[in-house]
């Protein structure tokens, strides 16, 4: 049985990101963070010194229809999907 995780992921102002990961049941969380550029509804994630998580490509898509953001994995088993929220901050 593989490791359960949870992941978060928020697009930031001025182009950035940030992309956490814990396992569960440990307290320590790594947190990524970069840059994207947007193409129409492609997301290409640039990780700072190219510090990609696991099982991720660095690149995903804007799901207006189902308000989600998809991050790609390496195969389809392993894409990542987010709600849209929006922070009002």
């Amino acid at each position: 049985m593989g490791k359960m995780t949870d992941h978060y992921f928020k697009l930031k102002k001025y182009n950035y990101f940030q992309y956490y990961e814990r396992i569960m049941g440990l307290t320590k969380m790594k947190e990524y963070n970069g840059t994207y550029t947007l193409s129409n509804d492609t997301l290409n994630l640039i990780f700072c010194n190219d510090n990609i998580p696991y099982g991720l490509i660095g690149l995903g898509y804007i799901d207006n229809k189902n308000k989600k953001i998809v991050l790609l994995g390496t195969n389809g088993s392993n894409d990542q999907h987010y709600p849209i929220r929006v922070d009002k901050r």
